[in-house]
């Protein structure tokens, strides 16, 4: 299940699954975005960041989506740097920037993705953990 974690308090650091995130990140706008100030710097990385999500994640691409997501990275790139200079790019943002080229070549990105197998893999790793056996672990897990 997908559904997002409750925030509580004023703690807005919490822990959860790649989808809860996914959702909660899809929905903040509808549920938050009203109280929002315009012009909020950092709420524009967010939306930014949200503009790449919905394009690369399109079932269908054309050659215009490619070279659109190509300026929303990049654009994205920019703001991010800009409004945290603290922070540095992690790999996977840096990997934000080969999306273009990777529609183009491959197609729609969601068909190349490994979600589900993350998240089937989850699964018999925490098998793994908890039976705490190594001996043989393909045998352990059938």
């Amino acid at each position: 299940m997908n559904k997002p974690n409750l925030v509580t308090g004023n703690k807005f650091k919490f822990r959860q699954t790649a989808a809860k995130n996914r959702c909660f990140l899809r929905l903040l706008p509808a549920m938050i975005g009203s109280k929002i100030t315009v012009g909020n710097s950092k709420w524009e990385v967010l939306l930014l960041l949200l503009d790449v999500h919905d394009i690369a994640m399109c079932p269908v691409f054309s050659m215009a989506y490619t070279i659109i997501l190509d300026d929303s990275v990049e654009a994205f790139s920019e703001s991010f740097s800009k409004e945290f200079p603290n922070n540095s790019f992690k790999p996977k943002m840096h990997y934000l920037t080969h999306y273009g080229s990777h529609g183009r070549s491959y197609g729609p990105l969601i068909n190349y993705w490994s979600f589900r197998f993350e998240a089937k893999h989850h699964y018999f790793k925490d098998a793994a953990n908890r039976l705490k056996c190594r001996r043989n672990i393909l045998k352990t897990l059938i």
